[in-house]
């Protein structure tokens, strides 16, 4: 009888922690930043349907598909020449015969705010999300303004400014958004950008600019596990049904 209950106890929290582990793969799976790929200017994983226009001569990208070379820090890979087609999300977009030597304007941010999600904190919750979003204005000579790339870049203060960007972005349905953590909330953030054409032709930086990052919302002492609650319902409903049978 004793070994019968201690094996019920068991079967519940062998339930419970599957359930639970279930639930917290599922609260944090999140759709990747939109960064570059094949072809500067759109995302990593693009619907072909919003693929278009036609791309410079030397058309770049983030990933291995001809010679590398390096502008202001940041790696891209040039398409070799001759290259008369490349394919994004399933789409071929034509490449032109003439090349984009031009960088993009200095960008101006109009705006970068932070805003957060959920209640959890923590690194182990995911209820709490917290994202970056930045308001820029550039303009190039070829590309279209939704098909440039941004370089963002994050420091506490105007001077302290890094090489290497924090982030690769391009417009997500006109969007330019990153994740941040739980340590963003409150604390002084600046930011400076640089665009990026199709060509990986970089600008200038913009001007520092100051991100309002709220006054802070996660507290150590408060950390709800987030994705529990429904796991545990089901636990409890199934121990009661086991015991009035």
């Amino acid at each position: 009888m004793l070994c019968g209950v201690a094996m019920r106890r068991w079967h519940i929290l062998t339930l419970l922690v599957l359930l639970g582990s279930a639930s917290a793969a599922y609260a944090c799976s999140l759709a990747p930043e939109a960064s570059p790929g094949e072809v500067l200017g759109y995302a990593q994983y693009v619907p072909a349907d919003s693929a278009g226009g036609v791309l410079p001569a030397n058309v770049a990208g983030r990933v291995d598909v001809g010679e590398s070379f390096v502008s202001e820090g940041i790696e891209f890979f040039r398409y070799p020449e001759g290259t008369r087609t490349v394919d994004v999300g399933g789409t071929s977009i034509e490449v032109g015969t003439t090349a984009d030597t031009t960088p993009p304007s200095t960008p101006i941010v109009r705006d970068a705010n932070l805003s957060a999600s959920g209640s959890g904190c923590g690194a182990y919750t995911c209820g709490r999300i917290q994202t970056f979003h930045f308001d820029i204005e550039a303009t190039d000579d070829v590309a279209p303004n939704e098909r440039l790339t941004y370089a963002i870049y994050l420091a506490d203060a105007p001077g302290r400014f890094v090489p290497e960007p924090d982030h690769l972005l391009v417009r997500d349905n006109g969007d330019i958004w990153a994740f941040g953590n739980d340590d963003d909330e409150g604390a002084t953030t600046y930011v400076q950008v640089r665009a990026i054409d199709q060509a990986g032709n970089v600008s200038a930086l913009s001007e520092p600019f100051l991100v309002d990052t709220g006054e802070g919302g996660c507290s150590a002492a408060a950390r709800p596990r987030a994705g529990l609650g429904i796991p545990v319902l089901f636990a409890l409903l199934w121990l009661r049904r086991r015991r009035t049978r």
